[in-house]
């Protein structure tokens, strides 16, 4: 007993019974004794049972946990034992295996074992002790592995974590381990991949609380980095927990080419390729032309798709305006995905692109050379075939005989011409020319050439008397002024330049400018055929056709027959001419008229090519008078 103890303040007396080892329940009576006597009685009831195990128990699922009640004491009563499940007494436990120093329960563990335990032992005199609670708790053999799809591009750092339980009351963690595509992943994070390829993540590390283990490893994306990651942790007591797997996959964008050609009238399609955990956005942009979307698909992948786009790149180039303005194009596009996650970015050329002067001018006989000029990339690729226009307007390659066609070597801007040699420029010829190019596995057809001939037009020359004058005229046709124009007198030879006031340009069409000379008081020498000879500044020659001047002779003057007038007339389409008399006119008030002595002698006619006349008789008038007795008098 330990002293007591007396308290002023509230007038009270403590007493305190320490009771060292009890071995069995007794009954403790404390009695007061002053001028009363009191007895406060205490029931000392000895709880002697013990619970293995003594710690709450963590137990997978499926396995046997085995509680076992105990006597602390030796002392041995008569009862009977009794196991209590969340407070209440568990009648569907299996049979406990029971002695009369304990009592042992084995159940397998489950959703319907896990709680609350404890036992009870009911003493015969109905007294009841119970040991301490111990807390059962099922622990699922499962594992969490986050995340279980992992995308990156390449050489982007990705981590997975692998979450497992710990701290078992009976089972302990051997080992966590990593396996890519079922190979192990070594301690020091080297790997064979499933195509046999070493791969290389961080070493594993594993970190421990309580109740749980978690084990991180990191890697960095690439196309040789992919696969199916599985974590695989291992217990003592045979469990192996597989958590749900992780996906490795690269996103990745691919062309099928990377540098392409395109012409002014053909395009050319890039396929590009995205491997993506969903369908990505795309954008494209370009230098210069245009990018057009022609066809998309989608293919799913493990834990992804593959999205295809196939684009179609054209070109918007101008059209040259002279072989100065030609050279190969060279063009940057980009292709991304995903907001830029990833760019692909290319070069692109054009070719193709012509240039043609539209006018050729030539001669009748003379040879004549048409050039264009294309932009190549590879003059080993390039073909020509000249095509020339028909009367019908068709097309069709020109003959092989007096034709040829030449290719020069591409230059420093990827210039190159091509050249058609007419031999001789036939009638066939005056027309239009094109070239269709080939260029590899593009076909390009160039502007059109015009073949055009230079060409005289020469005026009838009018016949002139001698002494008179007379002109020549001719319209031509080419390229230019003409620097020179002779005329030329077959006959003899002369010839006469004119001079650049007889040349004109003409009003009325393109091209076409007119030629006059006037050669004053001809002869008979200068009579004949004459012709023009031209020449212009771009070395065309021209000789055009002749034309005949005829000098006419007059007849000599005749004597005018008494009583007659003598008169010229013309006579209509010849060059000839008529001497015509005709009576004068008499005196009606004095009833004197005039007649012709010979009525069919009243003209002649002159032949001016030899200036004479076919006769020279012509007939006078006579005088006529009338008498009283209406007689003519003559």
């Amino acid at each position: 007993l330990d002293d007591e103890a007396r308290s002023e303040e509230d007038n009270s007396t403590t007493s305190v019974l320490t009771v060292e080892g009890p071995l069995g329940d007794a009954v403790y009576t404390c009695r007061v004794t002053g001028a009363s006597s009191f007895d406060y009685t205490v029931d000392l009831e000895i709880n002697d049972l013990a619970l293995t195990p003594t710690a709450d128990t963590r137990a997978f699922t499926s396995t046997e946990v085995t509680l076992t009640c105990t006597y602390i004491s030796e002392t041995i009563s008569n009862g009977n034992f009794a196991w209590i499940y969340n407070d209440v007494e568990c009648s569907s436990c299996s049979d406990p295996v029971e002695t009369p120093k304990d009592s042992k329960l084995t159940f397998t563990m489950s959703e319907s074992t896990s709680g609350t335990w404890r036992c009870e032992f009911t003493k015969s005199n109905t007294k009841v002790i119970k040991s301490t609670d111990v807390e059962v708790t099922e622990i699922a053999i499962s594992g969490e592995q986050s995340p279980t799809s992992v995308w990156g591009i390449a050489g982007a750092t990705s981590i997975v974590l692998c979450e497992v339980p710990y701290g078992l009351t009976s089972s302990n963690l051997s080992s966590v381990n990593w396996l890519l595509d079922n190979n192990t992943v070594s301690s020091d994070g080297t790997a064979f991949n499933s195509d046999n390829e070493v791969v290389t993540f961080t070493t594993p590390e594993t970190s421990y609380s309580e109740y749980g283990a978690v084990s991180t490893i990191a890697f960095s994306h690439s196309t040789t980095i992919v696969g199916t990651l599985q974590c695989q942790a291992d217990y003592s007591t045979g469990e192996s927990i597989q958590p749900t797997s992780s996906e490795l996959n690269i996103i990745q964008l691919t062309a099928d080419v990377s540098t392409f050609t395109v012409t002014p009238t053909s395009g050319s399609s890039v396929t590009f390729t995205a491997q993506a955990q969903s369908t990505p956005d795309t954008l494209v942009t370009i230098e210069d032309g245009t990018a057009s979307s022609t066809s998309t698909t989608e293919v799913a992948i493990t834990d992804g798709v593959q999205f295809t786009e196939v684009m179609l790149f054209e070109s918007t180039s101008s059209v040259a305006e002279s072989e100065e303005d030609l050279s190969r194009k060279e063009n940057e596009y980009s292709y991304s995905i995903s907001d830029e996650l990833i760019t692909l970015t290319g070069t692109y050329y054009v070719i193709g692109e012509t240039y043609a002067e539209s006018l050729v001018w030539a001669s009748i006989g003379d040879r004549v050379r048409l050039t264009c000029y294309v932009t190549a990339s590879d003059e080993s690729t390039v073909s020509v075939d000249w095509l020339r226009q028909s009367d019908d307007d068709s097309w069709s390659s020109v003959p092989t005989e007096s034709y040829s066609s030449l290719l020069a070597e591409l230059d420093s801007n990827y210039v190159m011409s091509t050249v058609l040699v007419i031999d001789s420029t036939a009638t066939a010829d005056i027309t239009e020319f094109k070239a269709s190019i080939t260029l590899g596995d593009f076909v390009e057809t160039s502007g059109t050439i015009e073949v055009k001939t230079v060409s005289a037009s020469v005026s009838n020359i009018t016949s002139v008397f001698e002494k008179s004058s007379a002109t020549f005229n001719a319209s031509l046709v080419g390229p230019n002024v003409p620097t020179e124009v002779i005329l030329v007198h077959t006959a003899s030879g002369t010839e006469t330049t004119l001079n650049s006031s007889s040349i004109e340009t003409s009003t009325d069409a393109d091209d076409t400018y007119t030629v006059s000379y006037t050669k004053d008081s001809v002869l008979s020498s200068d009579e004949g055929d004459y012709y023009f000879q031209i020449t212009f500044s771009s070395s065309l020659d021209l000789t055009s056709a002749s034309k005949s001047l005829a000098v006419l002779s007059l007849c000599a003057p005749l004597s005018t027959p008494p009583n007659t007038v003598l008169t010229k007339e013309s006579i209509d389409g010849s060059d000839n001419y008529l001497q015509v008399v005709t009576c004068i006119d008499g005196d009606t008030d004095n009833d004197i008229t005039y007649v012709y002595l010979n009525s069919t002698q009243t003209s002649i006619l002159c032949d001016t090519s030899s200036g004479t006349y076919n006769t020279t008789d012509l007939s006078p008038c006579l005088k006529t008078i009338a008498n009283t007795d209406n007689t003519v008098d003559s």
